[in-house]
């Protein structure tokens, strides 16, 4: 039989169990309902200098995206992962920019302190939820707080909603391209980067914030994505080739 690793992480951190395709008597398995819509949000567009600090600049012409996964109500994020047959991917047909000295691999680890610098505010990052140590991520239109931010179009509206933030663990992925400027594309084999008790949205939209990416060029991802139902059963999407156990969802895939 045909076996592939699943990875399961509502009791322990990060149990990794191998099972039959064709065996599903001791899964618990949702109806595949639990993904709306997958929002890809222009953040931010680089017109200008205002904003720049002296040790990392922000091209001219870059554009600031978010993604985010919009579930139906009840349903937890739980996770974003790869393995065999299954790759996770973000491109650029340039580079991704990073601020190598303030920036950070997850945005749960941004220091917001450092906010004042547009290349940490437009670093590019993964995560589950937060934009940084203190804020969650949020789109724009649902931004009601006051800015944090001092750069034009984002002094109003910023996108950041202070709030508990939830700790994310990662299981053999590599985050370090992104604390490097210059890599054009992202891509893991096997891996996995999760909430392990899941994450809601933070109101009744239920989306949930995964990746944050600067680049002059144009942006095309591949996703895998676990959740859990309202009655904590497991939901593996994928945006090709799904398993007998997953739901294939092509809007997961962005070119």
């Amino acid at each position: 039989m045909q076996r592939f690793r699943f990875f399961f992480f509502i009791i322990l951190l990060f149990t990794i169990k191998s099972y039959s395709q064709n065996d599903v008597s001791d899964k618990k398995l949702g109806t595949g309902q639990g993904i709306e819509n997958i929002i890809f949000e222009k953040y931010y567009e680089n017109t200008n200098t205002v904003g720049n600090n002296d040790d990392i600049i922000v091209p001219i012409g870059a554009t600031t995206y978010r993604v985010y996964i919009d579930m139906a109500p009840g349903y937890r994020f739980q996770a974003l992962f790869a393995f065999e047959g299954h790759k996770l991917y973000f491109k650029t047909t340039n580079t991704f920019f990073n601020d190598t000295i303030d920036g950070a691999k997850i945005g749960k680890i941004i220091n917001p302190d450092k906010l004042h610098k547009k290349s940490v505010a437009l670093d590019s990052w993964l995560t589950v939820g937060s934009a940084t140590s203190a804020h969650l991520g949020v789109l724009k239109q649902d931004d009601t707080n006051t800015s944090i931010l001092n750069i034009p179009s984002l002094d109003k509206e910023d996108g950041l909603i202070a709030g508990t933030t939830p700790d994310i663990q990662l299981y053999k992925i590599d985050l370090l391209p992104f604390k490097h400027s210059g890599f054009s594309e992202y891509v893991v084999s096997d891996g996995v980067l999760a909430v392990k008790e899941g994450m809601k949205g933070f109101n009744n939209e239920n989306y949930v914030l995964v990746a944050q990416l600067t680049t002059t060029g144009k942006i095309s991802f591949g996703i895998n994505v676990q959740l859990l139902t309202p009655d904590k059963r497991v939901e593996q999407y994928v945006y090709e080739n799904p398993t007998a156990e997953q739901f294939e969802l092509k809007k997961l895939k962005y070119n």
